[in-house]
């Protein structure tokens, strides 16, 4: 959001377009939230399902973060070519 900012306040305003890997994290982050709270309606202990679910939830929002970082300084250095 931040970048988002400075780029517009810059006179550079972003296109923002989700990306797959978002997406994926979304959905990731969707079915772990489902798994912990059927754990805690059911009294049940689902560790099977939710320790990978969580090890992959913060591996693809790692990643997602990495790809939104990456678009956006591409987005700054193509600005720099056009004006510079």
């Amino acid at each position: 959001i931040s970048g988002v900012m400075l780029s517009t306040v810059m006179g550079n305003p972003v296109e923002v377009r989700p990306l797959f890997i978002s997406k994926a994290n979304t959905a990731a982050q969707i079915i772990l939230v489902a798994v912990i709270l059927g754990q805690l309606a059911l009294k049940a202990s689902w560790d099977q399902i939710s320790q990978p679910l969580i090890i992959i939830v913060a591996i693809l929002t790692v990643a997602s973060a990495m790809a939104y970082l990456v678009t956006g300084l591409r987005h700054m250095a193509d600005d720099d070519e056009k004006t510079g």
